[in-house]
């Protein structure tokens, strides 16, 4: 699942446009897994507006919960030229392209998403579960530890300190 989801992060009106009711009912069904019908509502809606990146964001999510990750990542792709400051939008691309194995690019992401936001803690968390990957476990550290102090309710942030730390031999 892409981490986080467009309406599960605070948002600055630069990140993304607004979110119209139909999208954050689509993304009541995501999140009840009911990827279907969220799916259909949200081309609905993308349809009559498809610069919109509310909708190709949530769209992109919907695929990501399916694994259909190339389809979320052209999506993915397309919201990051329409809105090029957003850290919401480089760091689900990130996510989509580690979920593909293609870590230099999930790092070039992550990294784009920080540089819009350094309090980006979901980008942090995702480039520190990237160098756990790749066997970089201080990089790991660092990251994990950073966004434990801007969000210390991550689990997966104190998972992959205690992957990295376990890569470093520290039982």
């Amino acid at each position: 699942m892409i981490k986080p989801a467009a309406t599960e992060q605070k948002q600055s009106a630069d990140d993304l446009q607004e979110v119209p009711p139909e999208i954050m009912q689509a993304e009541a069904l995501r999140l009840k897994g009911q990827l279907d019908e969220a799916l259909r509502i949200t081309l609905l809606y993308h349809n009559e507006h498809y610069e919109h990146v509310p909708s190709l964001v949530m769209a992109a999510h919907i695929m990501a919960d399916a694994k259909r990750f190339g389809i979320a990542q052209a999506l993915l792709k397309l919201a990051s030229k329409l809105v090029p400051e957003s850290s919401l939008v480089w760091s689900d691309l990130g996510f989509c392209y580690q979920e593909g194995s293609d870590w230099k690019e999930g790092e070039a992401c992550f990294l784009k998403a920080l540089h819009r936001d350094p309090n980006n803690a979901m980008a942090l968390n995702n480039l520190s579960q990237l160098y756990v990957n790749i066997g970089q476990p201080m990089k790991a550290i660092n990251c994990a530890d950073k966004a434990i102090r801007l969000d210390n309710s991550l689990p997966d942030a104190h998972y992959n300190r205690g992957l990295a730390q376990l890569q470093l031999g520290d039982w």
